[in-house]
């Protein structure tokens, strides 16, 4: 979790409105507390319309040209004033104007140096959208506590068929909640789908037109270790689908992700921020916690048999380098309880004793962002009785076949990457002798604490 202060999450409308000079006065009371490098970067977008709150949303984000990482993010309010919390440092502010239904609009601000822990007046001009071309700093400190081990995550824009403008969009608003993060998960964001401009930014700083005192090395932007992207379709229906992945940038390998249909008329920032936090919530970690509850039957001409099998797992996956697990494994020791026996004859059963059996779970993110899930059950996992029938001569035959886990199906198949429910049956029958199941298997994704 961070130690600093963050600003107020944005609401699911994103339609409340902050006061500007009681915000800057409570952000600084709590900044002072715990940092003596504050500074608040308040500001305002100029140079167009802000879009109205049903209609479209404003962000704009701090970005560190040494590194490329984004410090801090916000949005833009409808008269189009923000406010963000950084260190003291040097900074590119770039704005994104995402609308619902046209083209977005971006500007980016020359590199400002921000000192001291009095508020620091910034205008970006939606007219100034690239940093002028040219022929050809200061070290950025203090560098909000991101979560430890987590990667670092650069987002690509979502595909999709043209305009797309609700693909970029999300792109955009995504950066901002990634970048804000939450209790469990706040990691380390690079600009990446407008680097080329904080790249010219840097060239614009070493040139001769550039301030001395907001020159930046170049060469030393940071590379990204995980990426979200995918892809993001509206249906003529007006529905909006959305398929998002996160993938591995050393080897390429799809390591989580998230697959969702907004109905008509549905909130669409409101479904942003919630893909956002189960983002979020993947690229931590985490674990899976699975349930297995089933019901077997064992019928036969002598007598009829039932049993429960009632397992709680957590799985969970190593990391391959700084990304997320892509393969999640559990294992557990179990064994029939709640034995029940019906006679069919005049003879009695009682059960012995079982001897525990093992349950295996794998779990594994597939390159279309699913969950894969398979199991098995161990052949330990069966239950026996022993019959005793009257006599003369009275007969104890140890061993008659009681519930047992054989042939359960399906012992694979797919679920969304944040787990789900699925039903089990089947078993082994021949005539009215054999066995069958009935029960779920409900898997739910844990986040990283």
């Amino acid at each position: 979790m961070n130690s600093a202060p963050t600003l107020p999450s944005r609401e699911s409308s994103r339609r409340r409105l902050w006061g500007a000079v009681t915000l800057v006065t409570v952000l600084l009371g709590a900044f002072a507390a715990t940092r003596a490098d504050a500074a608040v970067l308040v500001g305002r977008v100029t140079g167009g319309k802000m879009p109205a709150a049903s209609a479209g949303q404003g962000t704009v984000r701090a970005i560190n040209p040494r590194t490329g990482v984004i410090v801090t993010s916000a949005d833009v309010r409808r008269n189009g004033t923000w406010l963000m919390l950084v260190p003291n440092g040097v900074y590119t502010v770039l704005a994104r104007i995402v609308r619902l239904n046209g083209p977005s609009q971006t500007a980016i601000t020359p590199f400002i140096r921000v000192k001291g822990s009095r508020p620091k007046a910034v205008k970006v001009s939606l007219k100034r959208k690239r940093a002028p071309k040219v022929r050809r700093a200061n070290e950025v400190t203090g560098l909000p506590i991101r979560t430890p081990g987590a990667p670092i995550v650069a987002v690509r824009y979502l595909t999709g068929p043209p305009p797309n403008y609700l693909g970029k969009g999300m792109s955009d608003l995504l950066v901002t909640d990634i970048v804000q993060g939450n209790p469990r998960c706040t990691p380390t964001v690079v600009e990446w789908e407008r680097r080329a401009e904080v790249i010219a930014e840097i060239e614009l700083s070493n040139s001769r037109f550039g301030d001395p005192a907001t020159r930046i090395p170049r060469g030393r932007i940071l590379k990204p270790e995980l990426f979200v992207e995918g892809s993001l379709t509206e249906a003529a229906d007006g529905s909006i689908s959305w398929a998002v992945q996160l993938r591995d940038a050393a080897s390429g390998k799809i390591v989580g992700g998230d697959a969702t249909t907004l109905p008509p008329n549905g909130d669409f920032f409101e479904a942003e921020q919630q893909l956002a936090n189960r983002l979020l919530d993947q690229i931590c970690g985490g674990t899976y916690d699975i349930n297995l509850t089933l019901h077997t039957d064992a019928n036969f001409a002598t007598h009829a048999s039932g049993g429960n099998l009632n397992v709680t797992l957590t799985a969970t996956g190593s990391k391959v380098g700084k990304s997320p697990p892509r393969v999640f494994n559990a294992t557990m020791t179990a064994s029939y309880q709640g034995v029940t026996w019906a006679s069919k004859t005049d003879c009695t059963y009682a059960t012995e004793p079982a001897i525990p059996g093992t349950i295996g779970f794998t779990l594994s993110i597939t390159p279309g962002g699913l969950l894969h899930v398979s199991w098995t059950g161990s052949g330990e996992l069966k239950t026996l009785g022993t019959v005793t029938c009257p006599g003369p001569p009275s007969a104890v035959v140890r061993g008659q076949p009681g519930p047992s886990l054989i042939l359960p199906t399906p012992q694979e198949f797919d679920l969304p990457v944040d787990g789900g429910q699925q039903t089990v049956g089947g078993g082994f029958t021949e005539g009215a002798d054999g066995w069958t199941h009935s029960g779920t298997i409900i898997i739910a994704r844990h986040p990283p604490q």
